[in-house]
């Protein structure tokens, strides 16, 4: 449930097997929106209900009581066809930290192999980097005198330069890398689905709403959906998988009545699995543009989607593990 980048790389890798019958269950509708696929269009997407489910937080003091726009995917691709097109993996330090904590299999050096089979980089694969994979990867063509500038004045301060965030570190400034292919945006969708979708095992509903996840006891063994305005459901032989993102994946777990016992019931939900950890814990990230003039005559935006440059430094707490901090110049 959920066409996303989750959901379209597994529809890819499970009907790969023929034997294995497959339902990609998606809310929003088909990528076909033209300014999906133009770099620059991202500005538009990121505000259209028909490709956005336009969620916001709560207002809250440390938002000064704003509400702030969460953007979520609402079509095939999910929020890899309406993001800012960034590709950017993260801190090893946060993988290796899922494992100690108990998650096996989660730690950078067990998932690196994984991103590098998922991604064909234009300039080859490396140490950190796959060539040949599905998800294009590509270096930003354009470069700007002030992001040049930025990048040389950090380094003046002692931050160091750094060409490859996706790399041995992830501290420093530099240019970031874009999933774009050919000039046009390189979706999940596009990476996964495009050479999936003639597979007789697997069939592609658009516009198809979950509602709840179907239980025999504590089994998964379908799902109940609408798919234009009337009531469907679909029976599971193997499983069902939740790949909504992280606010309509819990969300739906919610609704089928695995989450908090007294919010389900406060909703006249059945409680099926108490699972305390549901909705909770959401972590995002803030991003606080800053604006300003160039030459007279200088356009605001040229090129694709702007060139765009990154600092990651370390953030002063008091626990034990650095935290990094992303801020962001862009032409």
């Amino acid at each position: 449930m959920g066409a996303g980048s989750a959901g379209c790389t597994l529809a890819n890798r499970l009907s790969e097997d023929l034997r294995c019958k497959v339902l990609l269950l998606e809310a929003g509708i088909r990528d076909s929106n033209f300014w999906i696929h133009v770099p620059a269009g991202f500005a538009k997407t990121l505000t259209d209900p028909s490709v956005n489910w336009l969620y916001e937080t709560e207002p809250e003091e440390g938002t000064a009581n704003r509400n702030i726009p969460i953007p979520r995917g609402k079509v095939l691709g999910g929020s890899s066809s309406i993001n800012g097109m960034l590709y950017i993996r993260g801190q090893h330090r946060d993988y290796d930290l899922w494992a100690q904590q108990g998650n096996r299999g989660w730690s950078f050096e067990d998932v690196l192999p994984y991103f590098k089979k998922s991604e064909n980089r234009e300039t080859g694969g490396d140490e950190y980097h796959g060539e040949g994979g599905p998800l294009h990867v590509s270096d930003q063509v354009e470069r700007h005198e002030i992001c040049d500038a930025v990048i040389t004045a950090a380094e003046q301060c002692g931050i160091p330069r750094n060409d490859d965030v996706n790399g041995a570190t992830q501290e420093g400034f530099g240019y970031v890398h874009l999933t774009v292919k050919d000039g046009k945006r390189h979706s999940a969708a596009k990476a996964y689905l495009d050479q999936a979708r003639d597979r007789p095992n697997l069939t592609i509903a658009t516009e198809a709403l979950g509602k709840r996840v179907v239980f025999d006891g504590k089994r998964a063994v379908g799902v109940e959906y609408s798919q234009y305005g009337e009531p469907r459901s679909a029976r599971a032989n193997r499983e069902v998988i939740l790949s909504g993102g992280s606010v309509n994946s819990p969300q739906l777990l919610e609704l089928s009545g695995v989450g908090q016992p007294e919010l389900l019931r406060e909703h006249d939900i059945p409680v099926v699995h108490d699972l305390r950890g549901v909705g909770e814990n959401l972590q995002d990230h803030f991003v606080a543009r800053r604006a300003g003039g160039g030459p007279q005559g200088e356009p605001a935006q040229a090129g694709t989607a702007g060139t765009r440059a990154h600092l990651w430094t370390r953030a002063r707490h008091r626990g034990r593990t650095p935290r990094l901090r992303r801020l962001q110049a862009r032409r």
